[in-house]
């Protein structure tokens, strides 16, 4: 029995990530490594360029055909960008924009790419799992 939830009861969002030595995998590459792990037909849907944040390199969804709506976000940013806005942030306010909690893509150290990996915990895990395991077989380090 497979339990699922509607998408108006989505819970309990997580966010983890992957590093890579610059530059991170493109979507495509991050789409076939999960499909080879997982044997099992996805569905990919990229957010168009110009509705990306600012900030983001890029962002698409990845889902089971056969569970279309658990799914998993994807989505990298631009070398060194969060980090860059926050010192031009943090100068501006003369308050730290990092406290107390860092701001998502503002640790990414020199050299590496983050791709992080969103989903929610009341979703069917396995798209999440593929996801790790796809962006681990292509090099990455998971980071929870």
């Amino acid at each position: 029995m497979i339990l699922t939830s509607s998408e108006d009861s989505k819970m309990g969002v997580f966010r983890i990530y992957a590093e890579f030595p610059y530059p991170a995998p493109e979507p495509q590459e991050i789409a076939e490594a999960i499909f080879n792990v997982s044997g099992l037909e996805i569905v990919i849907n990229s957010v168009a360029e110009d509705e990306l944040l600012e900030s983001q390199l890029y962002c698409f969804t990845v889902a089971f055909a056969s569970h279309p709506h658990h799914l998993v976000d994807l989505y990298a940013y631009r070398q060194g960008f969060v980090k860059e806005k926050i010192k031009i942030e943090s100068k501006r306010t003369e308050l730290d924009v990092n406290w107390p909690y860092p701001v998502e893509g503002s640790t990414e150290k020199h050299g590496v790419q983050n791709v992080y990996i969103g989903g929610y915990l009341t979703q069917e895990l396995t798209i999440v799992d593929a996801a790790i395991a796809g962006l681990e077989s292509l090099g990455g380090v998971l980071n929870e």
